[in-house]
């Protein structure tokens, strides 16, 4: 999986996104450390937790993401 990041022009803000809160399982392709989310045929919810580390080099302004959710089924 790729590190995600937030974008601003050219400035990044870094973040991840958890199936814990604890921070310990990324939410991934299953690739490196990352983990993939498994259902039933019915109705299945999940809470994530994203976290945005300090960045102490970060400038204020408006950032974006576009985070790719898979489903199949």
């Amino acid at each position: 999986y790729d590190q995600r990041y937030l974008v601003n022009g050219d400035r990044r803000l870094y973040y991840n996104v958890y199936t814990d809160r604890s921070h310990s399982q990324v939410i991934g392709d299953g690739s490196g450390i990352s983990v993939t989310l498994h259902g039933d045929a019915g109705t299945t919810r999940y809470t994530l937790y994203g976290l945005l580390p300090a960045q102490p080099m970060a400038v204020p302004g408006l950032y974006s993401d576009n985070l790719v959710i898979t489903l199949s089924y």
